[in-house]
């Protein structure tokens, strides 16, 4: 049992501690443009307490991963020997992320620290040639990803992927196939502390089967949603592992698709189209798994029919700029928001890529900032009452994600103080 206060003295703490409850900040939008010469630089993943953005500027031929904050703005990861570099997932603390890196002396998949800019290349199984890191745990201990040869897209032998596990010192171990035969599996995304990877495994182009895995249970096959959706693709998973976002395929050959979120029985849940609309793919998902977001495309062809969308439990699925216009964010109407790739824990940052109408050929990454959640509404209902303390205590008492309010990276004693604090005092507002 974690050391805690009375709920009598926690409110006697929360009435005199009112002030420790967060102001609300000002609704921002950024841009990140591309270095020169290039014409991309999506923001892939950010922190879980939305201080650190990471992404890639690329062209032809060449990229450059970046991290960015508020503070500092964008830093590009250049360096004696680095030729080229990917940011593909970024740790909860924001401390590392993970891609793939290009020296002068080689390459692989990559696990860096931002703040020094020291990197690990990670290990290739044998008989492999490439690697990349897509997913990494809380500490930097566990990063998922793929190793490959030839194309890596998975038919025959001589292209196949196989997804991996790389420890702290740069050690892999494979994790095989959902079943014998496939000859593609990939591993999308980790849990904070590392005990939970989700990802796909193929056995051809048409059909592809989502999974999950622990240590104890091993891959285990995540349901399709329906008769006529031959395959489904897993990208991400809540911080405890229970949801898993990603999309099905419709049709083969693959046509359309559709978001998906399951459950912690491997259940399929769909999630529904913006009007309009004919697929969608999940990409990012809060912790709690209740904020799923990515992108829905309405018909093939002009790049002004993908669109981001933020879908929310309980309030189904809106345009991302329509959701983020209505609570403030200033976004330009020239400014399109094409995929959102990720969102911060409490659902008040979301990143991604967009594109200015006045010139298409340019694709800028986009941080949206709202002001951050209130706490003492921690059931989301709009108020602030009893039945937040029974919501707050029912998460606290089993670690669940949201339970760190005071966002230190523990569940404990002051946390409680901390939404104590916040309720008594009436909410952030």
């Amino acid at each position: 049992m974690r050391p805690v206060c009375s709920l009598s003295t926690c409110a006697a703490l929360g009435l005199a501690a009112a002030a420790a409850c967060r102001t609300p900040s000002q609704a921002q939008f950024f841009t990140i443009d591309p270095l020169a010469p290039h014409t991309r630089s999506p923001a892939i993943a950010v922190s879980a307490d939305g201080r650190v953005v990471v992404g890639f500027s690329e062209n032809v031929g060449q990229a450059i991963a970046y991290a960015w904050t508020r503070e500092e703005g964008r830093t590009d990861w250049l360096g004696p020997g680095v030729l080229g570099s990917y940011s593909y997932a970024i740790s909860e603390d924001g401390r590392f992320d993970v891609g793939q890196v290009g020296t002068t002396s080689g390459g692989g998949a990559s696990l860096r620290e931002i703040a020094t800019g020291q990197f690990l290349i990670l290990s290739h199984l044998t008989g492999y040639t490439r690697a990349n890191g897509l997913g990494v745990s809380r500490d930097g201990g566990v990063t998922v990803g793929r190793v490959w040869r030839g194309g890596g897209m998975g038919n025959g032998a001589a292209n196949a992927s196989m997804a991996v596990r790389w420890d702290a010192s740069g050690a892999v171990t494979a994790m095989g196939y959902l079943h014998a035969g496939d000859t593609f599996s990939e591993a999308a995304a980790v849990t904070p502390d590392g005990g939970t990877v989700v990802g796909s495994s193929r056995y051809s182009l048409d059909v592809t089967y989502p999974w999950r895995w622990t240590a104890a249970a091993g891959m285990v096959g995540l349901q399709l949603p329906q008769a006529g959706f031959p395959s489904a693709v897993a990208k991400g998973v809540s911080a405890d592992g229970r949801y898993v976002v990603g999309h099905a395929n419709v049709s083969v050959p693959v046509q359309d698709t559709i978001a998906v979120r399951w459950n912690e029985a491997g259940l399929c849940e769909p999630l529904p189209l913006l009007p309009g609309y004919r697929s969608g793919i999940a990409f990012a998902v809060t912790p709690d798994g209740r904020t799923v977001a990515g992108e829905m495309q309405a018909t093939p062809g002009p790049p002004d029919s993908i669109t981001a969308f933020v879908w929310r439990e309980g309030d189904g699925t809106e345009s991302l700029a329509a959701y983020l216009r209505g609570r403030g964010v200033e976004i330009p109407q020239t400014m399109h928001l094409i995929r959102c790739s990720g969102v911060s824990a409490d659902g008040t940052m979301f990143v991604g890529k967009c594109f200015d109408t006045v010139d298409l050929t340019i694709i800028k990454g986009f941080v949206a900032v709202l002001p951050p959640a209130c706490r003492a509404d921690f059931n989301k209902d709009g108020g602030i009452d009893g039945a937040d303390v029974e919501a707050f205590f029912d998460a606290w008492e089993n670690a669940r994600p949201g339970s760190d309010v005071n966002g230190d990276g523990g569940i404990d004693g002051a946390d409680v103080e901390r939404f104590i604090a916040e309720w008594a005092a009436g909410g952030c507002g």
